[in-house]
C-alpha cells in the first residue's frame, strides 16, 4: 500500500537552503533601493545588493561579509546615510563606510574603516548607527574584553569619530545593561533610546530615555519619558521621531486589559511634555527585541507616519496623522510585512510574505487613491503544490486554550492514499520561547508537507502575537505549560481525524529544542521520533555558561533565581525541569544537531544529553558542525542536517 512517507517531493534541499533569494532590511538609496542578501554560492556570504529598475549588482566587495554579532543575535548590520553606506563587517566587527557614486557603477570603491580593529585588546560590535555630522556618528556598542566571559560584556551608547579609526568609541550614555532603538531628531538635537537591566528581558520592563546634544557632541538634559497609566511592566519599542518633533513608540503593560495588553502606539508631544495614546487595537505594533533593526514604523511624508499592526493571521498598515494623532487602516493583505521603510515622500518599501508565494520586495505609494503595489523583487511562482496554513485555536487542559498553524500534506508528486489512512504529524516548536510561528509561505514547511507530513506549527503560551497576558503566562511555567499546549494540540488534531496518532514526530531549535526534550521525557508514549537542534538539556548548565543577553532569562521562566549549588538538588526547578535527568523515560528515537561555535547554547550542553542517551540505551544520532554557531549558516551543513533528519524519521516510522 502506498504511504505518505513514500512521496517523492519536487522540493529539493537546495531549493530550501540555496534556491531562494534572501531579502532583508530594504532601504532607499539614490534612485534605487538596497537590501541585505546572502550568496549561497559563496558560503552564504552576506552582502548588500543594489536594485535600480531591472538592474541588480552587489555593492559589497569580495573579502567582506556584512553582519554584526551584537548581543550574539545581531540584527540590521548596515545604514544608509546620504549617499553613503555604513556597514558592520562580520569578521572583525568594525564599521566601514562606502561612498557610492550616483551612477552606481558596478565597480564599487574600497570601504573605509571607521572603527578600531580588534587585537589583543577589546572587540566592539555595533548597531543603530546615526550620523551627527560629517565623520561623526553615534551608535549602540557592545564591548567584548579578552579573557572575560561573554556574560560580562558591557553595552553603551557611544560617539564615533570616523577620522580617528584607531580610537575606541567614546561612551555618551552608559550604566544600563542593554540599549536599543536609538533614534535622532536632527532638527531639535534630540536623541532617544530604550534601555533595560537584568534580570528583565526587554519585553518585560524597559525605560525610554531621551537627551539633547549640546556643544562638542556632549549630551545634556538626560531624562526618562514617563507614561502614567498606573501599570507596571512597561515594554517600549519601535521608536520614531516624526517630522514635527513628536516621538512615537509602541508600548504594552503587564496585568493590563484589552488594548493595553497589546503593543499599541503612543506619542510623546514635546510642547506638552506629555504622552498620548494613539492606537487602541487588539493588534501587536511591536515585537520582542531579539535582534536590532526590523522597523515597523516609518515617516511617510511631512504629516504622516505609517506603522504595522499584526494579528495572528496577517499584518495591517496604518497611517497616523502626526498632528491630530488619528489613524486609519490603509492596507491589509493577509500576509506578513517586514522591513518597513519610506522615502519620506509617500512611498513605502517592505518585504511581503503571503500564504502562497515566495517573499516579494514591494513598493506601495500612498496617494489619495487606492494604493497600488509595484515590485522590486516579484513573488516567484512555486513549482510544487502549496500547503496553505490554517490558523487554529484549540482547547487545552487548563481551559485557557492555545493556538498554532496546521498544514496538510500536499504534493502533486505524491500518491494520495485512502481517506482511512491518516498522515504522520510533524510538530514544530519555535525558539525563544518568546517568539511566534507565522502563517505565511515558508519553503521549509513546504519541504515537510511535500514529503507526506502534516505539520503543526505551535504558538504555545509564551508566544507573541496574542497579547501580553498570553506572552507572560509562560513565566514560572516553562517546560510545563508550553509542552502541555503541544500535547493538547496533537490530541485536538487526532480528534479531528487529521493525523495518525501512532506516527508523531517533533522538532525544535534552541528553546524549541528544550520543548522537544521535555515533550519526549514527559510524554514518552506520544512520539516516535524527535529532532533537537542546539536544544537545552540541563537548565543549570545553560544558566551557568550562557551569554549576557539571556543570563537571567531562565530564572523568570521557571521562577527560581539560579544558584549553582541549589540547582543540583532535586527540589530545585533547575533540576526538575531539566530533561537531562529524565532521559531514561524516552521511548522514541532522537537525532541531535549542534554548532561547535555556539555561545548561546554551547556544545557542552549537547554533550551532556549525548552522554545520558548513550548510558540509557536510547536510539540516537548526533552531528556537530565545528564552524557553526547558534543557528546554522552554511548551506551544506543545513542540507546535511535536514537530509539526515528526514531519513531518520523514515527509518523510525516505517
Amino acid at each position: 500500500m502506498n504511504d505518505f512517507l513514500d512521496w517523492k517531493s519536487d522540493i529539493s534541499l537546495h531549493d530550501v537552503f540555496g534556491g531562494e533569494e534572501n531579502i532583508a532590511y530594504p532601504g532607499y538609496l539614490h534612485e534605487g533601493i538596497v537590501h541585505l542578501a546572502s550568496l549561497p554560492d559563496e558560503g552564504n556570504r552576506s552582502v548588500l545588493l543594489y536594485r535600480h529598475h531591472t538592474d541588480t549588482h552587489c555593492l559589497t566587495p569580495a573579502g567582506y561579509s556584512v553582519g554584526t554579532s551584537i548581543n550574539e543575535y545581531g540584527g540590521k548590520p548596515f545604514w544608509v546615510i546620504g549617499g553613503s553606506i555604513i556597514f558592520a563587517n562580520r569578521s572583525d566587527q568594525c564599521l566601514y563606510r562606502q561612498d557610492l557614486s550616483d551612477d552606481q557603477s558596478c565597480i564599487e570603491p574600497e570601504p573605509v574603516r571607521l572603527t578600531v580593529k580588534p587585537s589583543s585588546g577589546e572587540v566592539f560590535s555595533y548597531s543603530s548607527v546615526i550620523s551627527l555630522s560629517s565623520n561623526k556618528y553615534v551608535a549602540i556598542v557592545e564591548c567584548h574584553r579578552p579573557g572575560v566571559h561573554a556574560s560580562l560584556n558591557t553595552c553603551f551608547i557611544a560617539l564615533i569619530d570616523g577620522l580617528k579609526p584607531n580610537d575606541p568609541p567614546v561612551p555618551l550614555v552608559e550604566g544600563a545593561d542593554f540599549y536599543s532603538d536609538l533614534v535622532y531628531d536632527a532638527d531639535n538635537n534630540r536623541l532617544a533610546w530604550i534601555q533595560w537591566n537584568h534580570p528583565n528581558m526587554p519585553w518585560d520592563e524597559n525605560r525610554l530615555g531621551m537627551a539633547e546634544f549640546g556643544a562638542e557632541q556632549q549630551l545634556s538634559s538626560t531624562r526618562f519619558i514617563q507614561v502614567d497609566v498606573g501599570n507596571t511592566g512597561k515594554s517600549h519599542g519601535q521608536l520614531c521621531f516624526a517630522a514635527d518633533g513628536k516621538l512615537f513608540f509602541c508600548l504594552d503593560f503587564s496585568n493590563a486589559s484589552k488594548s493595553l495588553d497589546f503593543w499599541n502606539m503612543f506619542a510623546w508631544c514635546p510642547d506638552e511634555d506629555r504622552v498620548h495614546a494613539v492606537t487602541q487595537e487588539l493588534l501587536e505594533f511591536g515585537y520582542p527585541h531579539w535582534q536590532y533593526g526590523d522597523s515597523r514604523i516609518a515617516q511617510l511624508d511631512g504629516e504622516h507616519l505609517v506603522t504595522i499592526g499584526s494579528s495572528p493571521e496577517g499584518d495591517h498598515l496604518f497611517r497616523v496623522n502626526t498632528e491630530t494623532l488619528t489613524y486609519e487602516n490603509i492596507y491589509y493583505g493577509s500576509s506578513t510585512l517586514q522591513g518597513l521603510c519610506s522615502d519620506n515622500e509617500g512611498r513605502l518599501l517592505f518585504v511581503e510574505r503571503t500564504k502562497h508565494t515566495r517573499p516579494a520586495l514591494c513598493e506601495l505609494p500612498i496617494t489619495s487613491g487606492a494604493p497600488k503595489k509595484s515590485f522590486y523583487v516579484h513573488p516567484k511562482p512555486v513549482q510544487s503544490t502549496v500547503s496553505l496554513a490554517t490558523h487554529i485555536s484549540y482547547p487545552t487542559r487548563d481551559g485557557r486554550g492555545s493556538h498554532g498553524f496546521y498544514y496538510s500534506p500536499e504534493s502533486h508528486c505524491g500518491t494520495k492514499v485512502g481517506s482511512t489512512v491518516k498522515p504522520p504529524l510533524l510538530v514544530m516548536v519555535h525558539g525563544g520561547p518568546t517568539a511566534r510561528a507565522y502563517g505565511h509561505f515558508d519553503i521549509q514547511k513546504q519541504f515537510w508537507t511535500s514529503h507526506g507530513f502534516a505539520v503543526l506549527d505551535v504558538n504555545h503560551h509564551g508566544s507573541t502575537g496574542y497579547g501580553r497576558a498570553y506572552r507572560d503566562a509562560l513565566y514560572g511555567n516553562w517546560g510545563e505549560l508550553d509542552v502541555s499546549d503541544i500535547i493538547d494540540g496533537i490530541a485536538w488534531l487526532v480528534d479531528q481525524g487529521l493525523v495518525d496518532p501512532t506516527r508523531v514526530c517533533i522538532r525544535g531549535k534552541s528553546a524549541g529544542g528544550y520543548a522537544v526534550l521535555r515533550a519526549l521525557t514527559e510524554y514518552p508514549d506520544v512520539f516516535r521520533a524527535g529532532a533537537c537542534y542546539y536544544g537545552i538539556g540541563n537548565l543549570a548548565t545553560l544558566a551557568k555558561i550562557t551569554h549576557k543577553f539571556e543570563k537571567h532569562y531562565t530564572d523568570r521562566l521557571i521562577d527560581e533565581v539560579f544558584d549553582e549549588v541549589q540547582s543540583r538538588q532535586e527540589e530545585s526547578q533547575f533540576y526538575s525541569r531539566s530533561p537531562i535527568h529524565k532521559i531514561s523515560r524516552i521511548r522514541s528515537a532522537m537525532i541531535i544537531f549542534q554548532g561547535g561555535q555556539d555561545n548561546v547554547v554551547p556544545p557542552s550542553v549537547a554533550h551532556e544529553i549525548i552522554d545520558q542517551l548513550e548510558s540509557n540505551g536510547v536510539n540516537y544520532e548526533y552531528t556537530e558542525y565545528p564552524e557553526e554557531g547558534h543557528g546554522f549558516k552554511q548551506v551544506e551543513n543545513n542540507m546535511d542536517a535536514w537530509s539526515k533528519e528526514l531519513n531518520f524519521y523514515r527509518q523510525n516510522m516505517n
